[in-house]
């Protein structure tokens, strides 16, 4: 049986483990540590989304692939651009 993941379309996967700066780029952070910030939180994703009005919806149960055992959860913000630019506008929108 082949099970596929299916992401809500136009939409992109926002987890805070791209914004840890505690995290290594192989553990799942996406971003230089300059941009971010140690162990953020869904409402950290969510403060920022809001301040940068964009469109997102709130998955609390979901978790990083690589660390199921931390569930952190994720939000999916509609795509406004390209995946690095939003993620960089992101992390600049929580630390302001």
């Amino acid at each position: 049986m082949i099970y596929m993941l299916r992401e809500k379309k136009g939409f992109v996967v926002v987890y805070p483990e791209y914004f840890d700066s505690t995290l290594t780029r192989s553990d799942g952070r996406k971003l230089q540590k300059s941009l971010c910030m140690p162990s953020p939180t869904i409402e950290n994703l969510m403060h920022a989304a809001k301040k940068l009005k964009l469109e997102y919806e709130i998955e609390r149960e979901k978790h990083y692939p690589s660390q199921a055992y931390r569930r952190r959860g994720r939000i999916l913000v509609k795509k406004n651009g390209k995946k690095m630019e939003m993620l960089v506008a992101i992390a600049k929108a929580m630390r302001s």
